[in-house]
């Protein structure tokens, strides 16, 4: 019980740490557009009433971010899915494969030569589907995702960061053919924590290897360059 605690109140100093600090922004670099590519794989479990399914997933994207001012950036995101559920009843909907795509916003009211602070909000839309002999399936869910992400410049071209993350996730499973129905899941758990490493290839080129927990488990390798 104590440690559950302990989670939720590291949650909430990652997330609200920047109404305390609101006070000492400072400007950033507000190079026009980033862009990145990255590559994801991660475990999740989605639950649908009584019954929890782990859910596997790899995902191939590509978002930008556009600068509005030098504390406020926005984006938009699209990419390919693949789902592994085979814990489902149903073989249609055990592979399934499909798209998405997200609407990114990110605040940075912090920006120092040592530390960084970052603030995102992003929700994302994905639509999946499989078929087997005489039936087809559809996965259809979005969610919204707070993080707030602490870096922290080590040298000159690597820095490290930490993040917590809260998300909301909403979405349908859409059957036919021998089997009709519609089924809600939802996500088992709404914590999550990212830690990972960005190194500079030169001034506006980065690679960033991300480790995630909490309602994902898994690797995310990026790929950025600002112009």
């Amino acid at each position: 019980m104590q440690y559950k605690k302990y989670k939720s109140f590291i949650s909430a100093l990652f997330i609200f740490l920047p109404i305390i600090y609101s006070n000492t922004i400072q400007a950033v670099d507000s190079r026009l557009v980033e862009f990145s590519l990255y590559s994801v794989d991660q475990n999740t479990h989605f639950n649908f009433s009584s019954n929890n399914y782990e859910t596997k997933y790899q995902q191939l994207g590509f978002n930008w971010y556009e600068s509005f001012s030098s504390y406020f950036r926005a984006g938009l995101e699209l990419g390919y899915i693949n789902v592994t559920q085979t814990e489902n009843v149903l073989s249609s909907a055990q592979y399934t494969s499909g798209e998405y795509v997200g609407l990114l916003l990110r605040f940075l009211p912090i920006e120092k030569d040592l530390i960084s602070l970052l603030v995102n909000l992003n929700y994302r839309y994905h639509q999946t589907r499989g078929s087997s002999t005489n039936q087809e399936s559809e996965f259809v869910w979005s969610d919204t995702i707070l993080s707030s992400e602490l870096q922290f410049h080590i040298t000159e071209n690597s820095s490290a960061f930490v993040a917590a993350e809260y998300q909301i996730l909403d979405g349908r499973q859409h059957d036919s053919g021998n089997v009709n129905q519609t089924r809600s899941f939802k996500n088992v758990n709404q914590q999550g924590y990212r830690a990972g490493i960005d190194f500079a290839l030169r001034r506006y080129e980065h690679i960033q290897i991300e480790w995630q927990s909490g309602f994902r488990e898994g690797i995310r390798l990026n790929f950025t360059r600002k112009i």
